[in-house]
């Protein structure tokens, strides 16, 4: 399914119409993908290609999932701490964001002096919901619950790669968090998380996969979404990590 979603941004992206239209069309095909399991457990298994195919989890930074140089997009999931918040910031290019697991806020706000923000509106979001921003929108994003939050973006970029920092500009102060600070850890639990939700056999392979593949500690977390599927396994795994511990 994920290859189908490529070639729709595609589609999308080279269709002679103005940006706006462009942008709606591609929130809306984010929105309508995000609501299908099958689309959600593509994206966790494009993202835990990238984490156990990495030569070190100390290393891993989340990098896109996607990138399309030809067309200047990338595609990139993030996972956000609880009661994190950003500082406000703009993209010299457009991006649709999609919240994929939890719930995001999202302040949109206009420069009324060089070091004054007024705050313009405020988007909370929930799972599924998408939205859009036009190039220079200034705008910050919030985890405000007590768990996790992952996101689903589309990136434009300047000259076809996923360089972020040529391409942001951030407001009154620096980012005050980085965001790859226990970033293995946080993208496991949140492909937990996704997958516990979705009651197939392919979602109980990924969990499986994941316990196998991941540090003790998550190995805990595995094993208590795999007791919604296999009680027995379940213990079964529990007996065998408590042997080793």
């Amino acid at each position: 399914m994920l290859d189908l979603f490529y070639k729709s941004i595609d589609t999308i992206v080279l269709r002679d119409v103005e940006l706006l239209l462009k942008l709606r069309l591609l929130r809306d095909l984010l929105r309508h993908s995000l609501s299908h399991d099958s689309f959600r457990i593509g994206l966790v298994q494009a993202v835990l290609n990238t984490m156990f195919g990495a030569a070190s989890q100390d290393i891993w930074r989340a990098p896109p999932i996607f990138i399309n140089k030809h067309l200047k997009y990338s595609i990139r999931v993030i996972f956000w701490p609880a009661f994190y918040d950003n500082h406000p910031h703009q993209h010299n290019t457009w991006s649709i964001t999609g919240v994929l697991y939890n719930a995001l806020t999202v302040n949109i706000y206009r420069l009324v002096k060089q070091d004054r923000l007024k705050r313009e509106r405020t988007i909370a979001a929930i799972a599924h919901d998408a939205g859009y921003l036009m190039p220079g929108a200034i705008h910050n994003i919030s985890n405000r619950s007590h768990a996790i939050s992952s996101s689903l973006h589309i990136f434009n970029h300047l000259d076809g790669t996923s360089q972020e920092k040529n391409e942001t500009t951030w407001l009154i102060s620096s980012r005050h968090h980085d965001l790859s600070n226990g970033i293995f850890e946080r993208a496991c639990i949140s492909c937990l998380l996704i997958l516990q939700d979705i009651k197939t056999t392919e979602a109980y392979n990924m969990i499986n996969d994941i316990y196998e593949h991941a540090p003790w500690p998550i190995k805990w977390v595995a094993i208590k979404a795999l007791y919604l599927f296999d009680r027995g396994h379940a213990n079964d795994c529990l007996n065998k990590l408590a042997a080793i511990l």
